[in-house]
């Protein structure tokens, strides 16, 4: 249970794992009823992850909580972003890049005339956070995902009247600024720092990584 929701996995490979899965559903639903925490069915869904090699018409089986249906989506929110059942992105990149937007066309009408140390002073705090928010769990691998989330910030920059002839690139510069691409692969290379370390506690290394049994680099020993 996490942030006032319960969430249950499983890989389906066979009726007997489909079965299993309902009866940790079955066993949830005992225990809610035995500690007075009953269940919203109404809230909770089935989000099916599919494979290249997998199809919806592949797994019709239908799960229950408390003897009612749970109903089967093709994304669901979960903890502030969009997941779907072929894990794109693309989503997620839509709804940041509106959120994002709409809370800069607030500040471009709040500020007549805005300078640098203001500019970045608003747009890391109100604007950047709902592009990068959570982003090592949907960074987007797309082109046109990953260039809509970068136009925001493009946009953004031309708030600055005294820039406005530069490219963006050099205004990134002038602004103290870094591509969003930048950004989010410095973020994944300290989430992969935090997990060789130890430190990330819910994620395990062999999950990720496998370590290199080879003692030698191109011909030349370490």
């Amino acid at each position: 249970m996490f942030a006032d929701e319960v969430k249950l996995g499983r890989v389906i490979r066979s009726n007997a794992d489909r079965h299993a899965l309902q009866e940790s559903l079955n066993h949830l639903s005992s225990k809610s009823a035995r500690w007075l925490l009953k269940f919203n069915v109404g809230k909770y869904v089935v989000l099916r992850l599919l494979s290249r090699k997998t199809s919806k018409k592949d797994d019709s089986y239908q799960y229950l909580l408390n003897e009612q249906p749970l109903s089967i989506v093709e994304e669901q929110k979960d903890l502030g972003f969009l997941i779907k059942s072929s894990l794109k992105p693309s989503s997620k990149c839509v709804k940041a890049t509106k959120r994002a937007t709409q809370v800069l066309f607030v500040l471009r009408r709040g500020f007549v005339q805005i300078n640098k140390e203001q500019f970045r002073k608003t747009y890391r705090a109100f604007v950047r956070y709902h592009l990068e928010y959570a982003v090592q769990a949907w960074r987007p691998w797309f082109r046109k995902d990953y260039l809509q989330l970068e136009r925001v910030q493009a946009w953004a920059t031309k708030m600055i009247k005294s820039l406005s002839h530069l490219p963006y690139e050099t205004k990134l510069v002038e602004l103290d600024l870094f591509p969003l691409s930048y950004r989010k692969l410095r973020g994944n290379l300290i989430q992969t720092k935090r997990i060789i370390r130890g430190r990330e506690c819910d994620l395990e290394f062999a999950d990720f990584f496998e370590l290199a049994e080879t003692e030698n680099l191109r011909g030349s020993s370490l």
